[in-house]
């Protein structure tokens, strides 16, 4: 959910038919598809590399390189200058972006040899360094950094990654694609093919049976997003009281109390609901028109921005701003916004032409957008590998 690419044929579809209310989203933007295998396997890695070249696959442990340099007080290679600068090149394809106190994590793939990279890149522009490397089934998603592991999903399997030493668990089989972190917990809709609701779940970060938490009754077929299967989730979001949910395939964007379990619609009738930031009375999310806030017990929605429209563009906040990655289908350019957090005009901080000048179809230049409290980083998209670029926010 986070990046987006899109062939000519699959850009015109959006174009014609695609943004109209209720119509499925696009294609996940990968240059090569993954093929499927029947078993996954680990390898374990954190050893300094500036290439993420393919070897062998095999099991394998080396000295945890990244893990034995202190990185508290370390500062962003950013602060001070203008504009972006270059942290570290990594050769396949970026999936998703995760910044730390000290780090941007890098969630890579190459399709072709069934393999997910996890790469720590110091913000401070020292070496970038493997955590971790997984073989097996399907595109990753979902990556999520939190204290001392980093999270992903791949087949509906939800797995672990140990910071410190690269070990990699799965501790929830054939759960679900779109998970959260939030203290001990990981939050996921289970979904069954032929039952009449879904359900909110948690399982533990350590792994263990999942629990259900509430049912959430499916939206009727007729209202449904265009293509859609029954179930297909967005984005969870989670903290101590509550859990929200973009419901893509219902259209919807739910609220499920962690104290009573009862679940209650808050946003309805906006396709492609997407990423959820949660503010202290209030949560703002994206759809296709744009970025909305709503309070959270419902009611009294409004619009903030035109920009950061699904599926077309991604964002983040911090306290004081809203920065947005935002591409329109066959625009000559992307841009990268900072709107203030109350609303506002949105104001052009950089403009990212075409890695390929000559392409008849530039379509996407930014693989991933993160931020943290001094820079915004950005994965810039090149043919065969991708920049990881650090601007200091103010």
């Amino acid at each position: 959910m986070n990046t987006r690419a899109y062939s000519p044929v699959s850009a015109f579809v959006i174009l014609m038919i695609g943004l109209t209310p209720g119509c499925r989203r696009a294609a996940p933007p990968r240059r090569q598809p993954v093929q499927a295998i029947a078993t996954g396997s680990a390898i374990s890695m954190a050893t300094t590399s500036p290439s993420l070249d393919a070897s062998s696959p095999r099991s394998e442990r080396v000295p945890d390189a990244a893990a034995s340099t202190d990185e508290r007080g370390m500062h962003c290679k950013a602060l001070g200058g203008r504009g972006f600068v270059s942290l570290t090149t990594i050769r396949e394809p970026v999936l998703e972006l995760a910044a730390s106190d000290s780090a941007v994590y890098v969630l890579s793939s190459q399709a072709q040899l069934r393999r997910v990279t996890l790469t720590r890149v110091p913000r401070d522009g020292s070496p970038s360094s493997i955590v971790a490397r997984h073989l097996g089934p399907s595109e990753p998603k979902s990556l999520k950094i939190a204290r001392d592991a980093a999270y992903f999903t791949r087949s509906r399997n939800i797995f672990r990654v140990n910071l410190a030493d690269g070990e990699i668990k799965e501790i929830a089989p054939s759960l679900a694609e779109v998970i959260t972190v939030f203290g001990e917990y990981i939050f996921a809709v289970r979904c069954e093919k032929k039952a009449p609701v879904d359900y909110l779940v948690r399982v533990s970060t350590k792994g263990g049976t999942p629990e259900s938490i509430a049912e959430l009754p499916r939206v009727p077929a007729d209202q449904r997003a265009s293509g859609s299967p029954a179930c297909e989730i967005g984005y969870l979001a989670a903290d101590a009281h509550s859990v929200f949910i973009s419901d893509w395939a219902g259209r919807r964007v739910l609220a499920v109390s962690l104290q009573d379990r009862s679940a209650r619609v808050l946003s309805h009738a906006k396709s492609f609901p997407s990423r959820i930031e949660l503010e202290t009375d209030t949560i703002v999310f994206q759809a296709q028109t744009g970025l909305f806030r709503v309070p959270r017990v419902g009611g009294g929605e409004v619009r903030l921005s035109e920009f950061a429209n699904a599926p077309f563009a991604r964002y983040v906040s911090d306290t004081n701003d809203f920065w947005i990655d935002q591409v329109e289908p066959y625009a000559p350019n992307e841009h990268l916004y900072r709107m203030p957090r109350p609303g506002g005009k949105a104001k052009s901080l950089e403009v990212f032409p075409p890695t390929d000048p000559q392409a008849l179809y530039p379509i996407t230049f930014i693989d991933g957008l993160a931020l943290d409290d001094e820079c915004v980083y950005v994965a810039r998209h090149y043919e065969t590998f991708a920049t990881i670029l650090a601007r200091q926010k103010n």
